[in-house]
């Protein structure tokens, strides 16, 4: 897959039909397991050095938010279209039938109407595991996740949560896709809205979220400040 680097991430510049063709193909091989880090610029200076190095080496960046496109169009005057991850999902899941799908994060309410919700709208593929994500997870849950063979695996615990866990999923599962996907529970059980079309088209779902959740806002200018104030990776 083609890379551009953002922070010291490689950050796919592939298209979204070619990103989940590459994944479609990890699923049917089962040949390893294979993390997908769906990046945006909040997610900055949040992963400790070793997760990040361990990330570079082994996972999928995916530009996530309107700020990556933005970066690598000043650096590389290359403009990469951003496919967040509540899309890469859904499109996964719409244009493929019979996986194993595991659903981990939210609270218990949101993973249960998730779940209810997952089964109604993608019925052609089957629940094989789910749990919320307001506990530590267990031996025994890791030896359940195992157990039940997962193809996808998606994670929506928030940065760096999301990827940690998934970290520690690559030591008990040989094979599967494993995609961070943020907030998407939430959008999915029905709980938050996500911005209107026309806003996401535009680029501008970080503000409609802003508004909804101003307590992402001291998040987001850590976030810039780490980016700009030097103490980035390599930008």
């Amino acid at each position: 897959m083609r890379q551009l680097q953002f922070n010291g991430a490689p950050i796919s510049i592939e298209s979204a039909s070619a990103i989940r063709s590459l994944l479609c193909h990890e699923i049917q091989t089962k040949a390893r397991f294979f993390p997908v880090v769906t990046y945006n610029v909040s997610m900055i200076g949040l992963h400790s050095p070793p997760l990040f190095k361990w990330l570079c080496e082994h996972a999928l960046f995916v530009p996530d938010g309107i700020g990556i496109s933005i970066g690598l169009l000043a650096r590389y005057f290359c403009w990469v279209s951003r496919y967040p991850g509540i899309d890469l999902a859904n499109d996964l899941l719409q244009h493929n039938s019979g996986w194993r799908v595991a659903l981990i994060g939210a609270s218990p309410k949101v993973i249960d109407a998730v779940y209810d919700q997952f089964r109604l709208s993608y019925s052609q593929h089957e629940v094989c595991f789910h749990r919320h994500g307001y506990a530590s997870f267990t031996s025994d849950d890791y030896a359940q996740l195992a157990a039940a063979l997962p193809d996808l695996i998606l994670v929506a615990m928030g940065c760096p949560q999301q990827d940690i866990m998934i970290h520690q999923m690559a030591s008990v599962l040989p094979s599967g896709v494993a995609i961070g996907v943020g907030g998407a529970f939430d959008v999915w059980s029905g709980y938050k809205q996500r911005a209107p079309i026309y806003l996401r088209r535009l680029g501008f779902e970080w503000a409609y979220r802003l508004v909804l959740e101003p307590s992402r806002i001291p998040r987001l200018v850590r976030a810039f400040i780490r980016l700009f104030g030097g103490h980035s990776r390599n930008f």
